[in-house]
Formats: structure tokens, sequence, C-alpha cells
């Protein structure tokens, strides 16, 4: 997938879903070698594609959505180096975008803004303070 993504190519269903197995199944080997849930960073632009997640880890699970306009998401694209993804492939991901909706709780929607307060950057935090504010959050609502 990496690689169709860096040639220019959005990604379709078909080359997502074995891509979120591998990501459930990588969740639950975790847990049954450890005896505990974490965090998994990954895209999941459609309630599908949450939906299948939440049916394939045996731990409940809560997104985190990271909002932002289409702005605002190309500035900061814009500005980072070395990533695979193709600036021109941010419009087929917003058009692909689900937001999640009330009745796929629990989900946390934090804003890419420029209200610190609703504002996770790992630009100004470690990696671990960033970990430490999402858990944090999913707390509040869970």
């Amino acid at each position: 997938n990496i690689e169709k993504m860096r040639s220019g190519v959005p990604l379709v269903d078909d080359d997502r879903f074995p891509w979120l197995l591998r990501v459930a199944s990588e969740a639950n080997e975790r847990d049954a070698e450890e005896g505990l849930t974490g965090i998994i960073a990954c895209s999941c632009l459609k309630r599908i594609y949450r939906d299948c997640l939440r049916q394939q880890v045996r731990y409940p699970v809560v997104f985190v959505h990271l909002d932002g306009s289409f702005d605002k998401v190309r500035e900061r694209m814009k500005a980072r180096s070395g990533h695979f993804m193709p600036l021109h492939l941010l419009s087929d991901q917003f058009s692909e975008l689900e937001r999640p909706e009330p009745s796929q709780a629990p989900w946390l929607s934090i804003q890419a803004g420029d209200d610190p307060s609703m504002t996770i950057s790992c630009d100004q935090l470690s990696e671990s303070e960033v970990v430490a504010r999402i858990i944090s959050r999913t707390l509040e609502i869970t």
C-alpha cells in the first residue's frame, strides 16, 4: 500500500481491508502477550473500516479522530518531509472520509486548529506526552 500511494495511486477498499485485518491481528497478539490494551495509529477513513477493527479486536476500541480543514491539513503536509504520501492524494483522502457519528461512540475528536487547548501537536510535545493527552481525553469520554 505504501508503494501504491508513493506512486500517486489512491487506495481502495480492497487495498485497505487486508491491512486492517493485520492491524487487528497485531493488536490481539500484543494483548495476548502482554495482557494490556494499547494505542494503534492508523487511518480509518470510513465507518466500515472502524467497524472492521471494532469487530476484530478483542478489547474495546476508542477511535481518536484528528479533524481539520482541507487547507489546514494540506498546510501541515506541505511542511513535513520524508513521508510517502504525495500531497495530491489528500483530496482523495478527504473525499473518502466519513467523520465519526454519535452512534459510533466511544470516539474522541481532536481539532487540528489554532486553539492549543483542542490541538495535540507532535511538534510541541514528546510522543509520550501526546499519548498521555490522548489517553486522558479518552478516559474523560468513556
